[in-house]
């Protein structure tokens, strides 16, 4: 078993969880509008690095398994709290591009009266 503890693939992640989801690979596939081979090579992976079995493959669909239902619930937790990191990053980029404008602005008013009382602008 290799867990990478630096790097969570959090496209293969969605993946397992839209299959998880829909029940079966392909409904999940065309939810991504990838091919049901590129999804189905994607989840093994995951399977791979974490040494479980996620899913129960059969005719009808897929299935998670008891260790795949407790990999799904801590993946899903795990993608709401990127989303929400992300979301948080955004405002804070959008509150300091803000305050650098503002900023900006002061520092061009202050730059001028000091050059001014010197004789220079």
């Amino acid at each position: 078993m290799n867990i990478p503890r630096d790097t969570i693939d959090l496209h293969k992640l969605r993946h397992a969880l839209t299959a998880a989801r829909a029940g079966s690979f392909s409904a999940a596939a065309e939810q991504f509008s990838i091919s049901q081979s590129a999804l189905t090579r994607r989840v093994p992976m995951l399977e791979e690095n974490y040494g479980i079995r996620m899913f129960d493959r059969g005719k009808s669909g897929a299935s998670l398994t008891l260790e795949g239902a407790r990999f799904i619930a801590t993946a899903e937790d795990t993608l709401i709290r990127v989303q929400s990191t992300h979301d948080e990053l955004a405002r804070i980029s959008a509150y300091a591009f803000a305050g650098a404008q503002l900023g900006s602005y002061r520092d061009r008013q202050r730059y001028t009266r000091y050059h001014r009382g010197r004789g220079q602008a």
